[in-house]
C-alpha cells in the first residue's frame, strides 16, 4: 500500500489513493505547487511564498470545493469541507465567498421535506413498477395468444 505519492523526474507515478478527487486537475495544480515550494526549498521568503498561493492556491481550493460541492462528495466527507474552508480562510477568503459556500453546504446537506422523501420514493421505485406491469402485461398476452387464459 502506498501512503501519499511515489514522483520521480518526470512526474508523478502513483498515487495512495485511486479516488475521483485524487486525479482530478485541481488536484494535480495542488500536488503541482506543494511540490514546486518542497523544490524551492528555503529560496523563498515568506512574502514571495504568500503571494504565489494566493494567486494560484486559491483558485484550485476554490475550483476544488465547488466540484466537491457539485458532486455532493461533502456529504460523504463533510471533515473535508472544513479542512478546506479553513485552509481557504488562512489564505484570506472574502467574507462574501464564505458565506456562498456556507450557503451551498448547508443547501446540499439540508434534510429533504417529506414532499420530497415522497417524490424521491415514488421516482426510484417507478421503472422497477414499470418493469413489472410491462412484463405483467406481456405474459398475459402471450398466454392468451397460445390459449392458457
Amino acid at each position: 500500500m502506498i501512503f501519499g505519492e511515489l514522483v520521480s523526474r518526470s512526474g508523478l507515478i502513483m498515487k495512495g489513493s485511486n479516488t475521483k478527487q485524487a486525479w482530478s486537475k485541481y488536484q494535480a495544480g495542488l500536488d503541482a505547487l506543494k511540490h514546486f515550494f518542497w523544490d524551492c526549498g528555503d529560496r523563498l521568503n515568506e512574502t514571495l511564498k504568500k503571494q504565489i498561493e494566493l494567486k494560484h492556491k486559491m483558485p484550485l481550493l476554490l475550483e476544488k470545493m465547488k466540484e466537491n460541492l457539485n458532486s455532493k462528495y461533502y456529504l460523504e466527507h463533510p471533515e473535508e469541507f472544513y479542512d478546506d474552508l479553513e485552509e481557504l480562510e488562512k489564505l484570506g477568503l472574502s467574507k462574501e465567498m464564505k458565506t456562498l459556500l456556507w450557503s451551498k453546504y448547508s443547501e446540499m446537506t439540508k434534510e429533504p421535506t417529506l414532499w420530497e422523501k415522497i417524490l424521491n420514493t415514488i421516482l426510484s421505485n417507478l421503472l422497477s413498477f414499470a418493469v413489472g406491469v410491462l412484463t405483467t402485461v406481456i405474459a398475459t398476452m402471450i398466454l392468451k395468444h397460445l390459449g392458457y387464459l
